[in-house]
């Protein structure tokens, strides 16, 4: 069963990925990363070196996207198209198209390889890459290009969308900095943020209606589409995340029924 991972920089997914593997070890659930499953494959899973295991990601991952191109293309050209067009150096270009496949790669690499029963953590997966195509501050978000994205980019078995609150987003965008955002300036922030936001609400909205979606919102509220909520991969999903926010210090969940505007009725896991 593969769990994904979504949301804007700064949302706390890696904090969230780091709470999940606690917490999941300490209650005896089989999680793993999927970083760390592609690496086990050629027995390096154990590389503590940050730049080394980049550099080994990437190979196999590129490596792994142009073996798997027949079905790597689709995504791959909108990609393209989606850049072709954008005011950005193009070796920004190449290394965003070069991210986006090795990202195809890996999830590819984990749909042959991993085991029944095992839980794989994506905390930067192909859905991610929605980001790297369509937050930019020198244009608006494409719905067209989202769209033909959501429907060719490979699904998980289960998506956890981190939404904190925009303004949350934005302080943390300033204190920690982004590539693409000038450094000390709140209104960039708040329009990359903000273009962000747009990007993977849309994003969820489209898994919500033919996928699987769960929703962390402040301080570890939890939403699931109540047409969902029985699916057993979402009932393993909550499970996992019991644990994960716990561990990362988000409390306990309530079980009491919410609406959210436009998305129909849900349920706050428990």
């Amino acid at each position: 069963m593969r769990i994904e991972l979504i949301g804007c920089t700064s949302a706390g997914k890696s904090t969230l990925a780091r709470g999940i593997l606690e917490g999941c070890r300490a209650d005896g659930l089989d999680v793993v990363l999927g970083d760390d499953l592609v690496l086990g494959y050629l027995g390096l899973s154990r590389v503590g070196y940050p730049l080394l295991r980049s550099l080994l990601l990437n190979l196999m991952g590129v490596a792994a996207g142009l073996a798997s191109w027949r079905s790597s293309r689709p995504l791959m050209s909108v990609a393209v198209r989606i850049l072709r067009p954008l005011p950005i150096p193009l070796p920004t270009k190449v290394h965003t198209l070069r991210n986006v496949l090795k990202r195809l790669g890996i999830d590819a690499l984990v749909r042959r390889r991993s085991a029944a029963g095992r839980v794989v953590l994506l905390d930067e997966g192909v859905l991610q890459a929605a980001h790297y195509l369509l937050v930019q501050l020198s244009v608006p978000v494409d719905g067209e290009a989202l769209a033909a994205f959501a429907r060719l980019a490979p699904r998980p078995d289960v998506a956890v969308y981190l939404r904190p609150p925009e303004a949350v987003l934005v302080a943390r965008t300033l204190a920690r900095g982004h590539p693409r955002v000038p450094r000390g300036s709140p209104e960039a922030a708040a329009v990359f943020v903000g273009r962000a936001v747009e990007t993977f609400d849309g994003l969820a909205q489209c898994l919500a209606e033919d996928g699987r979606l769960v929703t962390v919102e402040d301080a570890g509220e939890v939403r699931v589409g109540a047409h969902q909520r029985s699916d057993p991969s979402v009932q393993r999903a909550l499970q996992v995340l019991r644990a994960g926010l716990a561990a990362a210090g988000a409390g306990d969940l309530a079980a009491t029924p919410v609406a959210t505007p436009g998305a129909g009725a849900t349920g706050r896991a428990g």
